[in-house]
């Protein structure tokens, strides 16, 4: 499910500015995102939720090169929010 998500990322980022996947290769992020994500544990077609997700990550690539005539590669990390029981 997650290499579907970075494939649907990349699908709609290349619908709004195709010159994102033209970035320049010696320029690669780490984009890490620390959230709930409760679709990347589904494994049916996408829903509302995954392009919640998704329109996020599209917005802050697009917020970090919107002030730099540079297009930088992101390697995109999306790390869930874990709760553990409380010991009582």
């Amino acid at each position: 499910m997650f290499r579907q998500l970075l494939l649907l990322l990349f699908l709609n980022v290349e619908r709004t500015q195709s010159s994102y996947l033209n970035c320049s290769i010696n320029t690669r992020y780490p984009l890490h995102f620390v959230g709930f994500f409760p679709c990347l544990n589904q494994w049916d077609e996408v829903g509302d939720c995954d392009r919640l997700t998704l329109t996020a990550v599209e917005r802050a690539i697009a917020e970090i090169n919107q002030d730099t005539n540079i297009l930088r590669c992101f390697e995109i990390e999306m790390l869930p929010i874990t709760v553990e029981d409380p010991v009582q």
